[in-house]
């Protein structure tokens, strides 16, 4: 075949632009194209789950952070990166627990899980932007503050009688 027998490259677009409309526009033929892929993934399950874990290798970060911008933004009503970037500007550019500073992409939105249903927050509960280690921390703590004073003490008693220095 030489390549006289190939289509040009605006046919192939104008090609791809028809297809992609038809699928749009078409629910018989994108429920045909749907059934077909899931057949195709059935028969080759084995090929399918490489691709995807192939895929996935490649394009790990972007997943991570498509995923948790789209569960914070399910959790706090709305866009949470304003949210963030509003609690960053007014606390300073800072952890509010620890109180060092914040870089506003790896910011956490910290909320009171006891106000809103699991998986939501609102205005009233959010307590601001903190680290992902602080936001852990008060997470396995239970939001304890109690708690997490008889840790703090019990760890510098500890490193005393080791006789090391704190950090």
């Amino acid at each position: 075949m030489d390549n006289l027998d190939l289509p040009p490259r605006d046919d192939l677009s104008a090609r791809r632009q028809r297809e992609r409309e038809r699928y749009a526009n078409d629910p018989e033929y994108r429920r045909k194209v749907i059934d077909r892929g899931q057949a195709w993934r059935q028969e080759n399950r084995d090929k399918s789950r490489a691709a995807a874990r192939r895929w996935y290798d490649v394009n790990r970060e972007r997943e991570k952070e498509r995923t948790r911008r789209r569960n914070a933004n399910k959790c706090h009503n709305g866009d949470a990166d304003q949210i963030r970037a509003d609690l960053w500007e007014a606390q300073l550019r800072c952890c509010y627990l620890c109180e060092q500073p914040l870089d506003l992409a790896l910011a956490r939105i910290d909320h009171d899980h006891r106000c809103c249903p699991q998986g939501r927050s609102c205005a009233g509960c959010r307590r601001g932007v903190t680290h992902d280690r602080c936001n852990r921390l008060i997470g396995a703590a239970d939001d304890d503050p109690e708690l997490l004073r008889r840790i703090a003490g019990n760890l510098e008693h500890a490193l005393a009688v080791l006789g090391v220095g704190g950090p």
